[in-house]
C-alpha cells in the first residue's frame, strides 16, 4: 500500500510540474537601474537594488507603462527630464504610438543609468517585464 503510494505522488507531482501548476508565478517588483538597452530584442541590462549583479529584462507586448512620479525640477537631472517626457507620451498618445516613442526614450534612459519600478517575471530568462516606470 505505502509503495502504491509513493508512485501516486510521484506521479502527481510530475503532472504538476508538466502543467506549470507547481510554479508559484508570484512577480517580482523593484527598483532597477538601466545600463543598456537592445531595441531589436526589448532587452534591458540594469542592476536591480540590492543586487549587485547585472540583470536581463524584456519588454513585452502585454507590458503596462506607468507614469512616473516626478520630484522638484532641482538638482536638474537628465532623468527627470526624460520622466517627463514619458509622462506626456502616456498621457497624449495612444498604445501603438506608445510603444514606440518609448522605446526611444527607454535608450536614451540606459544612456544616462536611469533607473526605473518594474514588475517583473522571475520565472523567465531574461525576466519579462509587466509593469514598468520611470523612477528618477
Amino acid at each position: 500500500m505505502t509503495r502504491y503510494r509513493l508512485t501516486a505522488l510521484i506521479a502527481t507531482m510530475v503532472i504538476l510540474l508538466f502543467a506549470g501548476v507547481g510554479h508559484s508565478g508570484q512577480a517580482e517588483s523593484g527598483r532597477v537601474t538601466m545600463v543598456s538597452f537592445d531595441k531589436n530584442s526589448n532587452i534591458i541590462a540594469g542592476v536591480p537594488d540590492g543586487v549587485p549583479a547585472v540583470g536581463w529584462y524584456q519588454r513585452q507586448d502585454n507590458t503596462v507603462y506607468v507614469p512616473g512620479v516626478v520630484q522638484p525640477k532641482f538638482p536638474p537631472s537628465p532623468c527627470k527630464i526624460l520622466t517627463r517626457v514619458w509622462n506626456r507620451v502616456i498621457a497624449q498618445f495612444p498604445p501603438s504610438v506608445q510603444r514606440k516613442a518609448l522605446t526611444a526614450i527607454i535608450q536614451v534612459m540606459a544612456q544616462h543609468q536611469c533607473a526605473a519600478d518594474m514588475v517583473r517575471d522571475p520565472a523567465n530568462s531574461p525576466q519579462d517585464i509587466m509593469e514598468m516606470a520611470p523612477a528618477p
